[in-house]
């Protein structure tokens, strides 16, 4: 049975990779990585959690806005 959850994973960790050392707005996630747009925001707090990405901004509830790579996986 299929991983969706690690793909979409690995499709935010690539998409964010490629633009290593900028800014990645969230929203720009959501609409170009491929991923699941429902699995996007659980799994950016799961990569900010495991020191993969940092939180640059976020919106007034707590949920990012723009991250950027901290580590590779």
């Amino acid at each position: 049975m299929p991983d969706y959850k690690r793909e979409d994973r690995e499709k935010i960790l690539r998409y964010i990779a490629a633009r290593a050392g900028q800014d990645v707005p969230v929203d720009d996630i959501v609409r170009k990585a491929g991923a699941d747009r429902l699995r996007v925001h659980p799994l950016l707090f799961e990569l900010e959690r495991e020191g993969y990405i940092a939180v640059v901004a976020r919106r007034a509830l707590g949920a990012p806005a723009v991250v950027r790579l901290v580590k590779t996986a």
